[in-house]
């Protein structure tokens, strides 16, 4: 898997691996892995373009804004150290309106009595992440119950969203998709992917029934995106 890692940045000149061991040394929040010391230009320009593309230079920056001497910011790139600052600065704002977005939306499910369950950036962003906009989020990710699942979109449809990907086989979505995708338009223009299973096969729906994790869900803390009470995932 790391290889495959590298292997994206094949082309960019670099140490691959020296650039990766650094970059994960500061995510893990481990000092001793981190050393700034002996990076080229041509490391730096790798190492910002890394992590850019795998969305942890705001969480990168912030730990290096946060504890400076912990992880040696004077030792560190002031190139990429403002790139990484402008990235945290457009996912915080991005991330502000998709939670704006997110809780219209659990509102008019809430209305309907749809029940809820907040998936990947749409939670962890609020509740893994020290702040909400290091979390990287390109669209809110939701799971309902598949028999609300018809209700739950004439509903989020009513607040705008439309769906875009067509139907490629009549009557077959059901069984070889696990989502409808939708979009609302406005001044950045919102994704929304409503969830009725998490796994698209029946074959791996039996392995890992949705029913089951209905079971394990917990509510969401106080204080998160759609306040104490919501599952999330």
């Amino acid at each position: 898997m790391i290889q495959a890692l590298w292997a994206r940045y094949a082309d960019l000149p670099g140490d691959g691996e020296r650039v990766f061991h650094r970059l994960c040394g500061l995510l893990s929040e481990n000092p001793s892995e981190v050393t700034w010391s002996g990076l080229s230009a041509e490391d730096w320009s790798l190492l910002r373009s890394m992590a850019l593309s795998e969305g942890v230079a705001e969480l990168a920056y912030y730990l290096l804004r946060t504890e400076p001497e912990k992880y040696r910011r004077p030792e560190f790139d002031t190139a990429t150290y403002q790139a990484w600052a402008e990235q945290e600065a457009i996912t915080a704002v991005r991330n502000a309106i998709l939670f704006k977005q997110l809780e219209g939306v659990l509102q008019a499910l809430a209305e309907i009595d749809v029940p809820v369950v907040l998936l990947k950036g749409a939670d962890l962003a609020r509740s893994v992440y020290p702040q909400p906009g290091l979390r990287s989020m390109g669209d809110l990710d939701l799971l309902v119950p598949r028999a609300r699942f018809k209700h739950a979109l004439v509903q989020v449809k009513r607040l705008g969203y439309q769906e875009y990907h067509p139907v490629a086989s009549l009557g077959l979505d059901p069984l070889l998709s696990h989502n409808a995708h939708l979009h609302k338009d406005g001044p950045t223009g919102t994704e929304l992917e409503l969830h009725w299973t998490l796994v698209g096969t029946p074959a791996f729906r039996y392995a890992a029934p949705v029913a089951w994790f209905w079971g394990q869900v917990e509510p969401c803390p106080a204080g998160s995106a759609s306040g104490a009470g919501t599952p999330c995932a």
